[in-house]
């Protein structure tokens, strides 16, 4: 299963443009018995979450870095130079990504400051 920017990963929904890169995620998804959706297979490893994290933001972004090279508590803000724009870059792929929703209350720094501060966010979210 090749996960692309823009993709509605369970059930349709409208696609946006795709993106040249791509994220695979072996063993997840349809073809992974036991595994449906995929992203609450792979939420079981923390590190494996933070991993597609970084994935997402690097294609979201379109950053020119290895996903690897991203610190878990780097402040994205600052080294990315994340804005409101970027940010909302990062919403969208988040909840296409992992299927999670954000109220208005959960738009706050701290929320997005770090990729770990983001996977206790999906983390909490999805349980």
């Amino acid at each position: 299963m090749m996960i692309a920017a823009g993709r509605r990963y369970s059930g349709g929904g409208s696609i946006r443009q795709e993106s040249p890169r791509s994220t695979h995620v072996p063993g997840r998804g349809a073809d992974s018995p036991g595994c449906a959706p995929y992203w609450r297979c792979a939420m079981a490893d923390a590190a494996e979450l933070k991993s597609q994290i970084k994935e997402m933001i690097v294609e979201r972004l379109f950053l020119d870095v290895d996903p690897a090279d991203i610190t878990d508590d780097e402040n994205l803000m600052e080294t990315h130079d994340v804005d409101s724009v970027r940010l909302f870059e990062i919403v969208v792929g988040l909840e296409e990504v992992f299927d999670v929703s954000f109220e208005d209350a959960d738009f706050t720094v701290e929320t997005f400051s770090t990729v770990n501060s983001i996977a206790e966010y999906v983390t909490s979210k999805t349980g």
